[in-house]
């Protein structure tokens, strides 16, 4: 630290607004200081030990006034004042900066900011190009962002951090740095900028302790010591090594600045503390207390794996990398939202039409979203929509699959668990995260200048190939019947109409029947993409003359529909189909969500939407890239294989897929092996880094091992991997026992919350090329 930054330590609270902006220029003229007082400054640490110095105040230090460098009338009021405290010879003063100094740096900002006349209670508000608002600056003192708000707090707290809905995330006091259920105090003896008060504790009245973290019941977690050691319950790690009692890890002085200790990562919320060899996590302390211990296999040479901590390390910088690009690249190949009507029509089978996925939850609409006439399902083929042609809010609706009529709240209660009735889509919950993050980027409750609308033109039990233009079933009169009637709604409400994205949701009679191969699967995609969007194209008069096509939001099948023989062929098509096409993204695999033995159950779906909405906000609003979680390289070598990860946020993490209601773990994760001479036996699994898996295998690699994650015959279609994305669903999983909800959607661990936004791995089926 330098003398100025240490004096500015030093600085009271009365002066902070002024001491942050001066740190902020050039620091001059340290000469006008005696070095006597400068060095006595920089060895103090109390306000007792500052008072013996001649001409100090209480707590009134900081660097020299004069600018020495500066003309003497630099600023329009002809002096050469920057704002700084000066030494008179016999006490520090301040003198601020110039009323002319103060307009040059207002005169600066207002070319970067405007402002909010519309809402008076706003004082700036900075805009991006588009007219979205990235940051406010309210008469309250607070800064609001589309993700949350830092406001100034109440009571005794400084400032409290808020998340879009308004709850309080962590605030600051005089102390402490709290969150629930965990506490960051100081507990040194060093005056601190912020107005910390620092005491010697009294159980520590040496000094040994500097800081301290706890949880709000009094357990102490981890203590940083004076001599830089941290104590994280019987783990030690000081400058020699790692202590752990009965054992010790020395270090033999070469790698220790591979030696790392995050605490409190962003990138892992549910991490308090965690212990790193170059990016590898070692050890790990959860907020709710508990120690994760990653399993250790040793192999020959002393390794724990095959790979050295820097090839480790370096794959997860290579992950890192690539992540970094997807997420900077800007979305420029589909169609924006544009003022009229956007129509969202979802396709495929049986998941795309709601199987299933009764009862209907989301039966009122709070916000804008519409659907033509009385559901987004057709009463008839190719597409005529129950009741008026006219838009309607969206509500999710129940379709009785034989008569094709809608029931009522008493036919949908009496239905049984499993029946084939048509329920809610992921449109429901999709369009209502989708809104809410258009609306709020431009400060409207609604905007009936640019709508959305949803329609379904699925159709169950069909391969693929059903779906091209011309094939014997007729299934792409649907898609083309609900654009009709789309553009023909607009017209009638006086808007113009285009259809912005179309999720794709659909592989599994592929599967399970047709057994097609993966190259017949991607061929017959591109047939009725390019067809699909060929008429979406011709028929706007939104944006007409735009050649970019709508978006096409897939998911990827998985689950109970997995077979062992297919190796994975269509969930690895979608998934290439995604990486290579700029118009078409794969939102999430589906695995993870409760099912009924295939047909996901009405959280199932809502949760699965909430998702999608995510990704299309991602697209549509942000204009930003998006990939799935999956695996960006694979290497193998002797008996193991490192696999490094796109993560699109934060970290890998496990977590437990809902198998038919139930959170269930699979020993393997979900991963598998197989080369020439068969299934290769997994011996671990573990997460080694940020983006990076390692597996041991249990045999030598014969030929070229092909690495694979969901498949049938070692997970039922299922896996354990995660990312660690904290976005904040708009919709929550809901138990409704009173509509006829079966009591297995009544999971304890989810209802009420919000749907979790976590990332789940994709379906992969790729070779591992040797390290």
């Amino acid at each position: 630290m330098s003398v100025v930054e240490t004096l500015m330590t030093y600085a009271n609270q009365e002066r902070i607004d002024e001491a942050l902006v001066a740190r902020d220029e050039a620091v001059q003229a340290l000469d006008a200081v005696k070095a006597a007082v400068l060095d006595a400054a920089t060895q103090v640490r109390t306000f007792a030990d500052l008072q013996l110095i001649a001409g100090t105040g209480v707590g009134v230090l900081a660097e020299v006034y004069a600018d020495p460098a500066a003309p003497a009338t630099a600023n329009p009021d002809g002096s050469n004042r920057n704002g700084r405290y000066r030494w008179s010879g016999s006490a520090w003063t301040y003198d601020g900066p110039s009323v002319g100094v103060l307009g040059q740096r207002t005169a600066t900002l207002e070319g970067n900011f405007a402002s909010d006349a519309a809402r008076d209670w706003i004082v700036w508000v900075l805009r991006t190009l588009a007219g979205d608002g990235l940051l406010s600056i309210e008469q309250d003192g607070t800064f609001r962002m589309p993700a949350g708000a830092i406001r100034p707090g109440s009571g005794s707290a400084l400032w409290q951090l808020v998340d879009p809905r308004g709850m309080v995330a962590a605030l600051l006091d005089n102390t402490r740095w709290a969150t629930a259920g965990l506490s960051v105090e100081h507990t040194g003896r060093q005056e601190s900028l912020l107005g910390f008060a620092l005491e010697t504790p009294a159980d520590d009245p040496t000094g040994r302790v500097l800081y301290r973290i706890r949880l709000s019941s009094g357990l102490v977690l981890a203590q940083w010591l004076a001599d830089g050691t941290v104590e994280i319950g019987g783990l030690k790690l000081t400058t020699g090594g790692i202590a752990l009692p009965g054992m010790t890890l020395a270090s033999d002085g070469s790698s220790s600045s591979n030696l790392g200790l995050d605490a409190m990562p962003l990138d892992d919320p549910a991490a308090l503390l965690r212990l790193r060899v170059g990016n590898m996590i070692v050890a790990k302390i959860g907020t709710d207390g508990t120690v994760h211990v990653p399993r250790i296999q040793t192999y020959a040479g002393g390794s724990t794996s095959g790979f050295t901590a820097e090839e480790i390390a370096a794959a997860d910088a290579y992950a890192a990398a690539y992540s970094a690009g997807v997420n900077g690249r800007q979305v420029t190949a589909v169609r924006p939202l544009l003022p009229g009507l956007n129509q969202f029509d979802i396709r495929g089978q049986s998941l795309a039409v709601g199987y299933e996925t009764h009862p209907a939850a989301m039966t009122s609409q709070r916000l804008d979203n519409r659907m033509i006439g009385g559901s987004v399902h057709a009463a008839s083929a190719p597409w005529t929509p129950f009741g008026s042609t006219a838009l309607s809010p969206l509500v999710a609706t129940v379709r009785d699959s034989a008569s094709a009529t809608l029931l009522t709240p008493e036919q949908i209660a009496a239905l049984t668990f499993g029946d084939d009735a048509f329920g809610e889509t992921v449109l429901e919950c999709a369009l209502d995260h989708l809104r809410q993050v258009y609306l709020d980027r431009r400060g409207l409750s609604a905007d009936p200048s640019l709508l959305f609308v949803a329609t379904e033109s699925g159709q169950g039990g069909q391969p693929i190939a059903n779906f091209v233009p011309g094939a014997s079933a007729n299934c792409y009169a649907r898609i083309a019947g609900a654009m009709t009637q789309g553009k023909a709604a607009a017209t009638g409400a006086a808007l113009p109409w285009q259809l912005v994205a179309w999720p794709w949701l659909q592989g599994e009679q592929d599967y399970t029947a047709s057994g097609i191969d993966k190259a017949t699967y991607r061929a017959t995609f591109e047939t009725i993409r390019a067809a699909a969007n060929a008429d979406a194209l011709a028929a706007a008069t939104a944006g007409a003359g735009d050649a970019r096509p709508p978006a096409c939001f897939m998911y990827q099948t998985g689950g109970a529909y997995v077979r062992q023989a297919s190796n994975l062929a269509i969930g690895q098509a979608q998934l290439e189909l995604a990486l290579e096409r700029p118009d078409v993204f794969m939102a999430s695999p589906s695995y993870f969500v409760p099912d009924k033995g295939g047909h996901l159950t009405t959280n199932g779906v809502r949760w699965l939407g909430a998702i999608f909405g995510k990704v299309m906000a991602r697209i549509l609003i942000d204009r930003r890239d998006w990939e799935p979680l999956h695996p960006v390289r694979l290497l193998w070598r002797a008996r193991s294989a490192l696999l490094a990860f796109h993560t699109p946020e934060g970290a890998l993490q496990w977590g437990l897929p809902y198998v038919q209601g139930v959170a269930t773990d699979y020993a393997t994760k979900g991963f598998s092996a197989r080369d020439d001479a068969g299934d290769i036996p997994l011996t671990s699994v573990q997460i080694a880094g940020q983006r990076v898996v390692l597996l041991a295998f249990g045999r030598d690699v014969v030929g070229t091992p092909i690495i694979e994650y969901g498949q049938q015959n070692s997970c039922a279609g299922n896996g354990c991997l995660r990312d660690s994305d904290g976005t904040v669903s708009t919709t929550a999983y809901t138990y409704l026992p009173s509509t006829g909800m079966d009591a297995t959607e009544n999971i304890a661990a989810l209802v009420g919350k919000p749907y979790p936004q976590n990332n789940w791995c994709a379906h992969f089926s790729m070779p591992a090329i040797a390290a």
